[in-house]
């Protein structure tokens, strides 16, 4: 959960009523313990208890949500070609470094003929690797890049940040 989120509460749900298996919750992350049979308002409580807004970065969490789904997808797609699922790993740990830098460098500069470059090569690659959120995202980004439209300063970055989360992903799936 802390690669969805690094802030995203988590509430322990158990039959375990007792005062060590609540000190156990606690220590593995847990910011609260509700006990079965739960009710709803306990429940609800706890939540909002640690919910407030600003209490969760909800941004990043659905942002690792997606890289979860987009690697599904990815090992689904290759799971009965192993050897090509490695091949392709081995190949995005290798190239998607230089991609985000040249992504970022033409965000920076705001660079709207450069950073459709980079998205559509972001996009060829993302098909490829069978990630559909990735590929959504990217292609939005990319038809206002080529439109020459500001809103592509706010989503690049943000394919930016899903490349990230996905290159780390692919790093723990094939470490150096």
């Amino acid at each position: 959960l802390t690669k969805i989120s690094k802030s995203l509460p988590v509430i322990g749900l158990t039959a375990h009523a007792f005062d060590n298996a609540r000190q156990l919750a606690r220590e593995s992350g847990m910011v609260d313990y509700i006990t079965k049979p739960y009710m709803m308002e306990p429940l609800i409580a706890a939540i909002r208890r640690h919910c407030q807004p600003g209490n969760v970065d909800l941004h990043d969490a659905a942002i690792g949500h997606d890289c979860v789904q987009d690697m599904k997808s990815f090992v689904s797609q290759y799971q009965a070609q192993p050897d090509l699922q490695q091949k392709l790993v081995k190949a995005a740990v290798k190239t998607l470094p230089e991609i985000l830098a040249q992504l970022r460098a033409a965000c920076n500069n705001k660079d709207f003929a450069k950073t459709a470059e980079v998205l559509h090569n972001v996009k060829g690659t993302s098909l490829s690797l069978n990630t559909p959120l990735l590929s959504h995202y990217t292609i939005r980004a990319l038809q206002h890049a080529r439109a020459k439209d500001a809103a592509v300063w706010k989503e690049a970055p943000e394919v930016a940040v899903r490349i990230s989360t996905l290159l780390q992903a692919f790093t723990d799936l094939h470490p150096q």
